[in-house]
């Protein structure tokens, strides 16, 4: 069995290569010292020749090793171990003609030993020992035929110590195995829990953005980085080291880029001092869906109450008109029931509008090319008004949006209707209308619906979206109400920009963020 990091294969190969570069080493420089050692006091002091042929073969054995731990052999242990065998002869051989045990010798020959060990366990392991333990056994007293008590009782406790060594280093490697193992099962583990923190972080509505005590970003999901084009390793933008430094940085509301944002931040318990999170909401994202909550029973109840309106409202235009065509009234009496049509009329348009929300249907998206439905658009829309007016369309032919066709017709024909008559009325002999599409940064198509009408006032244009809200008095408030509904139904986005972001703008603009087209 190897030893086991990450790749058990590949820490014992490069193990066996290490040992390689050792003995080479070690072999060289015992040439040099045995080269330089000409009266042979400290190598080979019985047999030169020997030891000269003994350590001139450890280098080209030793040669042949490393050559061996870069081939995908050495990976399997059954061939590693056999270059350990020969290895510790040759040090047993030179050991014998420099003195025996008592030369320095008898140490370099555990080393190999040892790495053998901590390459491979159980049997093959305790085999290195046990060829060490015969090799000393027959250098020492089989070929010189002695056997001196003391020398054959140095011997054996030489070789016990060898298989002591084994046992050793084997249960140091096994547990060092498990440890190791353990700690990559940990890894694993934290590693696949960072993936899953990450994709829930990636999923969540809400922007995310973590940051070490020096506000570099260390984490962020992809809301944030569309909101404040911000990425991981970069400093957290100017835009936001305005509010960090406070020391209670809870619920602190700002706006940026027309959304109001909700910011709170909290501190991380980690080993390192001073890494903290910073979580924003988009509040209207909030007050939506509280509004949609109260709006569902609304609208409920309103459908129902708009049913029973529409039969006594048809019984009482019927009777203004039946009334009018009467001979003997007065222009008063007249001027009277023209009053009570026009308001049966308006009443019928609320009731039309708020039967159209209830009924309205699931939509059927479509992926439309923007531009050329853009010009099929202006056709119908500059047919369908008398009135003096121009319309500009500025769009990318390769834009793709989308949304049900039907549903973005009657979209743009309520903002673009409001809009030329807004437009009429500040400029009549100059009423003018301008449709802008352009790319947002993460993909997404922007449509710009804009007119050079009065404007809104900043009063009013916290409750355009709210139904039934309407500064004309023949208006029923419920256009733009379902104009936004009908979006939302599309995932698609629509809000008002006011004039000071668009300078070159002087009436009022609308802008409906499309969901990217997954192509």
């Amino acid at each position: 069995m190897w030893l086991k990091p990450a790749d058990v294969l590949v820490q014992g190969q490069r193990l066996l290569r290490y040992y390689s570069f050792y003995a080479l080493i070690l072999s060289l420089m015992l040439i040099i010292f045995d080269s330089l050692d000409t009266k042979n006091n400290f190598l080979a002091g019985s047999d030169p020749q020997t030891f000269l042929f003994a350590n001139t073969a450890y280098v080209f054995w030793s040669a042949i090793m490393l050559v061996f731990s870069t081939s995908r052999l050495s990976t399997h242990p059954q061939y590693a171990v056999s270059f350990f065998f020969g290895d510790i002869t040759l040090l047993v051989i030179m050991m014998q003609t420099s003195g025996g045990l008592e030369s320095g010798f008898s140490n370099l020959i555990l080393i190999p030993m040892l790495i053998s060990n901590l390459l491979v366990t159980q049997s093959l392991g305790y085999a290195v020992a046990a060829w060490t333990t015969l090799a000393v056994i027959y250098t020492q007293h089989i070929i010189p035929w002695q056997f001196d008590e003391k020398e054959v009782f140095s011997s054996g406790l030489y070789g016990f110590f060898c298989f002591i060594l084994a046992f050793l280093t084997q249960t140091l490697s096994k547990k060092l195995n498990s440890t190791l193992d353990l700690t990559e099962t940990q890894a694993e583990n934290i590693t696949r829990l960072r993936k899953i923190n990450k994709h829930v972080l990636l999923a969540l509505p809400n922007a995310i953005i973590a940051c070490d005590k020096d506000n570099k970003i260390l984490l962020s999901n992809d809301t944030a980085q569309r909101w404040f084009n911000c990425f991981d390793g970069q400093h957290l933008p100017p835009g936001l080291m305005n509010f960090i430094n406070h020391s209670d940085c809870r619920n602190v509301h700002f706006e940026h880029n027309d959304a109001q944002l909700i910011l709170n931040k909290s501190t991380l318990n980690t080993s390192v001092a001073g890494d903290y999170v910073l979580v924003l909401e988009d509040s209207s994202h909030i007050a939506a869906e509280a509004q949609q909550i109260k709006l569902a029973s609304l609208g409920r109840l309103t459908a129902s109450i708009a049913h029973e309106i529409r039969n006594p409202l048809s019984a009482l235009r019927h009777a203004a008109q039946l009334l009018a065509e009467a001979p003997e009234l007065t222009k008063g009496d007249i001027k009277l029931t023209q009053i009570i049509e026009q308001h049966c009329m308006r009443i019928n348009r609320t009731v039309e509008d708020i039967l159209q929300i209830s009924r309205r249907s699931h939509a059927n998206s479509e992926v439309i090319k923007l531009k050329p439905w853009l010009e099929h658009f202006k056709e119908g829309f500059t047919q369908a008004n008398d009135s003096h007016f121009s319309l500009d369309i500025n769009c990318s032919d390769d834009y793709l949006v989308t949304f049900d066709p039907d549903q973005l017709q009657q979209v743009l024909h309520n903002i673009c209707g409001n809009g030329l008559r807004y437009a009429l009325q500040n400029n009549p002999e100059n009423a003018h209308i301008r449709i802008h599409a352009k790319q947002h940064i993460d993909g997404s198509v922007q449509l710009y619906l804009m007119d050079n009408g009065a404007g809104i006032s900043e009063e009013n244009q916290k409750n355009l979206f709210e139904p039934f809200f309407t500064t004309e008095h023949s208006g029923t408030g419920l256009g733009l109400y379902l104009c936004r509904e009908i979006c939302e139904a599309n995932n698609a986005y629509i809000r008002h920009i006011a004039s000071h972001h668009l300078p070159d703008i002087t009436g009022t603009c609308f802008c409906i963020s499309f969901a990217k087209v997954n192509e």
